[in-house]
């Protein structure tokens, strides 16, 4: 994925993040390396973690949270062995937010303010969110561990 970090946007170029997933992968990464089809560089699980921590935890603990509400439970071939009780609260705030903004009431309410101020509160709410929810969110991210099941 992108790769969200200032170090890299102040050179104004596009910059990748790419995680290889199985020794097959990795070979094909250094070989386009090798062969300067590709540029890379190995960077820390720090700088990883710090770009896209909220998208490994989007990902690996919050879309498991979310899937138990669905009849139909997608299969991954893995899940986390445990998810904190506070991560499990922030995804239950989120299920109240979008549960209230969803809603005939609040989308009519929203409708007769003002674009510019709808924006305004929006941004703030936003970053005020992000600043709220990031410390749970990346808690354990480094050290999380996975039940690993066999294919089906």
């Amino acid at each position: 994925g992108d790769a969200w970090s200032p170090k890299y946007e102040k050179e104004r170029k596009g910059f990748s993040v790419i995680l290889s997933r199985s020794e097959v992968g990795e070979a094909i990464i250094n070989n386009m390396i090798k062969e300067s089809l590709l540029a890379g560089e190995e960077i820390s699980l720090e700088e990883t973690m710090d770009m896209h921590g909220h998208m490994i935890d989007f990902k690996k603990r919050g879309s498991f949270l979310r899937n138990k509400r669905k009849a139909i439970q997608p299969y991954y071939g893995y899940e986390p062995v445990e998810i904190s009780w506070e991560r499990k609260a922030v995804e239950k705030i989120l299920q109240f937010v979008f549960f209230i903004g969803a809603s005939d009431l609040a989308r009519s309410a929203v409708e007769k303010i003002p674009l510019k101020i709808v924006g305004s509160c929006f941004d703030f709410m936003r970053k005020s969110w992000k600043s709220f929810s990031k410390p749970t969110k990346r808690k354990g991210l480094k050290t999380i561990k996975f039940k690993l099941y066999h294919d089906q």
